[in-house]
């Protein structure tokens, strides 16, 4: 199957991997199996179906050709994204989706929707104060993983409503970088939302090596009669010729085509990309091909940024340490004066070729079209060289801040730590050390545990290393405070008991009563027989 519809775009999302869609064959079984999941919603039954496959292999695209039948067939269409590097941010995917779902619905409907529910909603939207009486509005409180409860409460109820004046279809990506809240949405909608013309789609890599927490997601997912999954594998040797003369045209030859066959094992991603850079050398037959002929994307992709100008490519590859979407006042941060005089040149050169394209809604941000194309610039840079224009981009940024800095610590820290190494060693340490702390804190503040776990380890492991003289009690309370909401009391126990002792040592009685004196950790410490120990310590 070759289809040829037009782009649609996807309600507050800003995340296609092209701004043209590229001819998707083959995938007629998934596609019906997804159709027939979306009929099936419409009966009342939430549908979940979790697709899964490698870097490339059309997971994106596969939806987004669902995408086109549903709104075809009167549904709306909301997509939520996770990212590796999420910081702090809980429930992340669904206040993407929430937030486009908002913006498109109609005043008196959506202040119907947000009935009884607008506070746990407040922090992903911004909402007409004048709808809501103050009590209506007024803050949540409580006990953090209660709040938590709620929220993904009021997120379902919100789906369900909107669900209920016309069909929604719900695109949540890259599962595999969900935050731990994300993921305990997924599981709340299947348990709760089940009587509503809802389908919810996921996709995720089963390349990568995800938590515990996520594969136990997964599993419990795919338990229930509502979920299926799709596993997507390499195309036909048949579909991948008719893929390669859709690309390269009609004088595309059958050796051509297995050729490319061989190399890429059916991948559409690969496919697309080598064959683009055949066509573009004018090869149509393999004996033609050059002895480099790309041997998977990772080729493709270098043959195909080498068409690019010197200095485009260095653009590129500066813009790649910042991250997979970039600002232009980020990189003219870390650029020189003469690339930075004629950015908008390059960055209109790299947009000709696909290879970023302009995020929507946001301007002057752009994002790398394809997440490998990000990964081959990284590889392709020394670490060295990406040391130093970290390094530069922390100072910077911490700079630019000012008093504010605190607010962006979890960015701060990411830019120090790789920047460490091309740092005087007591700045940079510190500077790491410092981020690790605060942006921990902000994951605690915003019930993230998982990452404020994270941060506290990591800035652990950064005084240990270093040598830094910094104390580490902080960090051992942090991850006592990060390990308490999940019942697990010998850890909290041990890690104010270690904190209690690296206060103790550095002579700090204050901050060790107060670990002491935590209440859960008093608690817990009376319950295992340990208080007497620290009484009779901190009697010295």
């Amino acid at each position: 199957m070759i289809s040829k519809r037009t782009t649609i775009q996807h309600p507050g999302a800003q995340f296609l991997i092209s701004p043209a869609r590229d001819p998707l064959v083959g995938r007629r079984r998934e596609i019906d199996h997804l159709t027939t999941a979306f009929e099936e919603a419409q009966t009342q039954r939430v549908r979940f179906c979790l697709i899964s496959g490698e870097p490339g292999i059309g997971k994106t695209r596969l939806v987004e050709e669902l995408e086109a039948i549903v709104v075809e067939r009167g549904a709306r269409v909301a997509w939520g994204r996770c990212y590796e590097r999420s910081g702090p941010a809980p429930f992340l995917a669904w206040s993407q989706l929430v937030r486009s779902l908002v913006d498109a619905e109609e005043p008196e409907i959506l202040r119907r929707n947000l009935n009884s529910i607008v506070p746990f909603l407040s922090d992903f939207v911004t909402i007409p104060r004048a709808w809501f009486s103050e009590r209506e509005l007024k803050t949540v409180t409580g006990d953090p993983e209660t709040i938590r409860f709620r929220t993904a409460g009021a997120i379902t109820t919100f789906l369900q409503r909107t669900a209920q004046s016309r069909p929604l279809v719900i695109m949540v990506e890259d599962l595999q970088w969900a935050d731990s809240s994300s993921l305990l949405l997924l599981e709340y909608l299947l348990q709760n939302a089940t009587a509503s013309p809802l389908l919810v789609i996921g996709t995720f890599r089963d390349t990568e090596s995800p938590d515990q927490q996520f594969d136990g997601t997964i599993a419990g997912l795919t338990r229930s009669s509502n979920v299926s999954r799709i596993r997507l594998e390499g195309l036909h040797p048949d579909e991948t010729r008719t893929l390669v003369e859709a690309i390269a045209g009609s004088m595309a030859s059958s050796n051509l085509a297995a050729g490319v066959q061989e190399r890429t094992s059916g991948n559409p991603l690969f496919v697309v990309e080598i064959s683009r850079d055949l066509a573009a050398g004018g090869v149509t037959n393999i004996p033609d091909a050059p002895t480099t002929l790309p041997l998977g994307i990772r080729e493709a992709i270098k043959d195909r940024l080498n068409r690019l100008s010197d200095r485009c490519s260095t653009v590129l590859a500066t813009a790649a340490v910042i991250g997979v979407e970039f600002s232009i006042t980020r990189l003219q941060i870390i650029l020189d004066e003469s690339l930075a005089a004629k950015l908008l040149d390059y960055l209109e050169e790299a947009m000709a070729a696909k290879v970023i394209l302009e995020i929507q809604g946001a301007p002057g941000t752009f994002r790398f079209s394809h997440t490998l194309i990000h990964e081959v610039l990284s590889t392709n840079s020394s670490a060295a060289g990406k040391a130093h224009l970290h390094a530069g981009l922390a100072i910077e940024l911490e700079r630019q801040y000012g008093s504010d800095a605190n607010s962006h610590a979890d960015e701060l820290e990411y830019h120090f730590r790789h920047g460490l190494s091309a740092l005087e060693p007591a700045v940079g340490s510190s500077k790491v050390i410092r981020y690790c702390l605060l942006a921990g804190r902000r994951a605690l503040a915003a019930f993230a545990y998982e990452q404020a776990a994270k941060y506290f380890r990591r800035g652990l492991d950064t005084v240990g290393e270093s040598g830094n003289q910094s104390n580490p009690g902080k960090f051992y309370q942090g991850l006592a405070e990060a390990s308490n909401p999940f019942g697990d009391p010998g850890a909290v126990v041990e890690y104010l008991a270690m904190a209690f002792t690296s206060f103790m040592k550095d002579n700090d009685k204050s901050a060790a009563i107060n670990a002491a004196a935590t209440g859960y950790f008093a608690w817990l410490a009376r319950r295992l027989s340990r208080s007497n120990c620290l009484v009779e310590r901190l009697s010295w």
